[in-house]
């Protein structure tokens, strides 16, 4: 479901000039849950969960059981899974007829805040790859041929787990723009159009992140790419948000978008027409291309554990291998993200 709210007010001002403002606001909240209220991982004898630790609601159901060939036991990853946007939106247009002249002057304003917030593998996965009841673990021939994913996990020998912590952030993206256009009648057969864009796609900041470390937390890792030389200490470290508008990067304020058009009539039935202009786009993903900051270790943290061809990952009676689940440092196995510092 989804509310939606939106005003428009037309007016003429006087038989020479008309206005339009347009607001607009949209809530979008979006829930993806699973179908069972009870915590049934004690009741299983399923040990180290995370989310079992966390509490919250996210240790509903019990933990995945993925055996090879089979379809999934268990709650999988990433549900519950919340996912709120919300959306305003203002925009105003102003057109005055002078003469030859008609001036169109008009600025849009946009804010998008979007929440979300994954359980992702807070209740852990096994993962069954038929290995250890294959003829000859060790050649990989017979790891294909024979075995049986099922029958590891009746055997409780998981070949590789995942734990992790739940997966979120909470950003908002400002858009501003204006605009400037003249539709100059020259001669009857001939008008020129000149306009003047102005944009600004403001960088992607998190009210949450600031420089504590939790679950809607954000960083990014400072390396070269980063614009941070190896010669520098701060180089292979964390960087985090100053305060919640800190979007760290410096901002582009100078897209200016010059138009020009043109249009002719030779002929009384043939209009040609010809046209130019500067056009600026905003990144195509909003929070990772648009964004300095990304929510990873150790805000949020997923552990693999591999077993070998003739060792198991863990064993399910003994439950998963335990992981931090509220670390101040970054934790073994998760990937680390490094962004650039300054806008392109």
């Amino acid at each position: 479901p989804a509310d939606n709210l939106a005003f428009s007010w037309m007016h003429s001002l006087s038989p020479v000039m008309f206005n339009q403002a347009r607001i607009g606001f949209t809530h979008s909240p979006t829930v993806w849950g699973i179908e069972v209220d009870d915590a049934l991982n004690q009741q299983f004898g399923i040990k180290n969960a995370p989310a079992d630790v966390l509490k919250g609601g996210l240790d509903r159901g019990f933990s995945a059981l993925a055996p090879g060939g089979y379809n999934v036991i268990g709650q999988d990853c990433c549900m519950p899974n919340n996912h709120n946007l919300d959306q305003v939106h203002v925009a105003d247009n102003l057109m005055v007829q002078s003469g030859k002249h008609i001036l169109n002057a008009g600025f849009d304003f946009r804010r998008g805040n979007l929440f979300r917030n994954a359980t992702r593998y807070a209740r852990g996965t096994f993962f069954f790859t038929k290995v250890y009841t294959s003829e000859r673990p060790n050649v990989a021939a017979s790891r294909i041929e024979t075995g049986n994913g099922l029958a590891d996990m009746l055997l409780g020998w998981a070949n590789r787990t995942i734990t992790g912590t739940p997966f979120g952030e909470n950003f908002i993206v400002p858009y501003w723009s204006g605009y400037l256009q003249d539709d100059w009648k020259l001669t009857p057969r001939l008008t020129l159009n000149l306009g003047l864009r102005w944009e600004f796609y403001q960088a992607a900041y998190y009210p949450n992140g600031g420089p504590n470390i939790g679950p809607l937390g954000v960083s990014t890792y400072l390396t070269e790419y980063s614009g941070m030389p190896r010669s520098d200490p701060r180089w292979g470290t964390f960087e985090r948000p100053r305060d919640g508008r800190d979007a760290g990067r410096s901002q582009d304020r100078n897209n200016f978008a010059p138009r020009i058009g043109i249009a002719w009539r030779p002929l009384k039935r043939m209009v040609l027409r010809s046209g130019f202009g500067l056009f600026f786009g905003e990144a195509d993903s909003i929070n990772i291309d648009g964004s300095t900051w990304t929510n990873q270790t150790p805000d949020t943290n997923e552990v693999t554990t591999f077993g070998t061809n003739i060792a198991a990952a863990a064993l399910v009676r003994d439950g998963f291998p335990v992981m931090p689940l509220n670390p101040t440092e970054p934790v073994a196995g998760n990937m680390v993200t490094t962004k650039p510092r300054k806008q392109v």
